[in-house]
């Protein structure tokens, strides 16, 4: 397929923040495929440090015995894995 110079810059930006080759990207967002960017180091390295502040809350509810809290704090800091593990 032809594009113009700039719509070529637009799509290999596009492909490259999905992680993806531009071939790739097009042929999912032709299919109608979901394409999703992926998080910079940034933003990896904070939820990361987000984890593990929620983990060591959860550590001290744990050995408190702090049964009430450490439900909801668990189930975070599970929720915060499978982001992290879902962001590569």
């Amino acid at each position: 397929m032809r594009v113009s110079a700039a719509e070529k810059a637009a799509l290999q930006g596009s492909a490259r923040e999905a992680g993806l080759t531009v071939s790739e990207y097009v042929r999912r967002r032709s299919l109608g495929q979901p394409v999703t960017a992926r998080a910079d180091r940034e933003t990896r390295v904070l939820l990361r440090r987000i984890g593990v502040n929620l983990n060591q809350l959860a550590r001290v509810a744990n050995t408190s015995g702090a049964t009430a809290a450490s439900g909801p704090l668990e189930e975070a800091l599970a929720q915060l894995r499978r982001v992290l593990t879902g962001l590569g």
